[in-house]
């Protein structure tokens, strides 16, 4: 019963802010900036959005392929209501891609939860918070731009002679 109750009040939440839970690919049809928010070992960060949007999409753009029950994927977005100021975020829908393609979109059943200190999801929070004193400047127009630059990143290192 309480799943039933939590996936009703997802959708309520969806549908008021603009998703549909049935509609696949709402992240790339999302409007604004991809920023920078972390960059870890294997995944760099993005958000695309601010805090007063009803929700924004994180962007992790892996650095390999990963097996998910769907087939591989190297990028995940996340549509993600933050409050700034109890420092919690809440997961809503999980969509996974691969080479730019749409692959799958899973409802998220989570309730709000503190964001830790130092993590890569701080740093997320920060820059939807934050985002003037927090990004590091660079914005990407869509996924298709964010994912080349972090390709290009992970790119061999030439040191000159």
């Amino acid at each position: 019963m309480r799943i039933a109750a939590l996936a009703a009040a997802l959708a309520a939440t969806l549908t008021a802010a603009g998703l549909s839970p049935a509609r696949a690919q709402d992240a790339l049809d999302a409007t604004g900036e991809l920023r920078i928010a972390a960059v870890g070992q294997t995944r760099v960060v993005m958000v695309q959005g601010v805090s007063a949007d009803p929700f924004v999409w994180e962007w992790s753009f892996l650095d390999e392929e990963v097996t998910s029950d769907e087939g591989m994927i190297d990028a995940v977005a996340m549509s993600v209501m933050y409050d700034c100021a109890a420092r919690t975020r809440r997961p809503l829908v999980l969509e996974a891609y691969r080479d730019g393609a749409f692959v799958s979109q899973s409802p998220v059943y989570e309730e709000p939860a503190p964001v830790a200190p130092g993590t890569l999801v701080d740093g997320a929070l920060e820059v939807v918070c934050e985002p003037d004193a927090n990004s590091d400047g660079a914005a990407f127009p869509n996924m298709a731009a964010a994912r080349a630059a972090m390709d290009v990143r992970k790119g061999p290192v030439v040191t000159p002679p």
